[in-house]
């Protein structure tokens, strides 16, 4: 065993302006390492000067624990932050709301912006909700193939403005599949319905069953 005491004084390991490697350590068998502070804070890297900082290996199974009590965990860059792995990467919280993005910065949010991914929000069964909010910025779904919207109850859209289905590549259809139910157009309020449009080749059809 190796003791090194200084009581009250400071202890200084390579403190002078001199370039130089400073190894604590070994990288062969068992040898851990353990620093104490007692109540003090434990600071690595906090100079001014510009360096890199590493903590943790890369090769075979190597492992990185970061630990906190009651007082939480804050990571913090000036600059960029990325965080990258060649597994799985979760986010979870057992004891309350997971948030991103929720400070009042005006920055934009980008999630799966590249590659070509299955982007899933949400969870079926049980209580689970989602919910979509837009300022006055609006909404927009985009989408190369089809849109389909299923539920196994109601679905409901309701606009304060002006409300629109436009198909530019094909027909527009409304309770077209088969199952018999009826079909409810203007049945509320003071409306003017109007169907088809004057002029050029329109044409409107109105077919019944037996049931006239």
């Amino acid at each position: 065993a190796f003791t090194l005491e200084t009581g009250t004084g400071d202890i200084s390991l390579g403190a002078d302006g001199a370039d130089k490697d400073i190894v604590i350590g070994n990288s062969t068998g068992v040898s851990p390492i353990t620093c104490d502070v007692g109540t003090g804070d434990a600071k690595f890297g906090v100079t001014a000067t510009a360096h890199d900082t590493y903590i943790g290996s890369v090769t075979t199974t190597s492992g990185t624990t970061l630990q906190s009590g009651s007082s939480g965990t804050s990571v913090t860059s000036t600059g960029a932050m990325d965080i990258d792995a060649t597994g799985i990467v979760s986010v979870n919280s057992f004891g309350a709301v997971v948030n991103i993005a929720n400070d009042n910065v005006n920055q934009d949010v980008n999630i799966a912006t590249a590659g070509n991914r299955t982007v899933t929000c949400g969870a079926i069964g049980g209580t689970s909700a989602l919910a979509f909010n837009a300022g006055s910025g609006n909404a927009t779904i985009t989408s190369d193939g089809t849109i389909v919207g299923d539920a196994t109850g109601a679905i409901l859209w309701d606009a304060g403005g002006v409300y629109e289905v436009n198909s530019d590549g094909g027909n527009i259809s409304v309770g077209s599949d088969a199952d018999d139910y009826n079909l409810n157009l203007g049945t509320a309020g003071n409306r003017t319905i109007t169907c088809g449009a004057t002029g050029g080749t329109s044409a409107l059809a109105f077919n019944a069953g037996c049931e006239n």
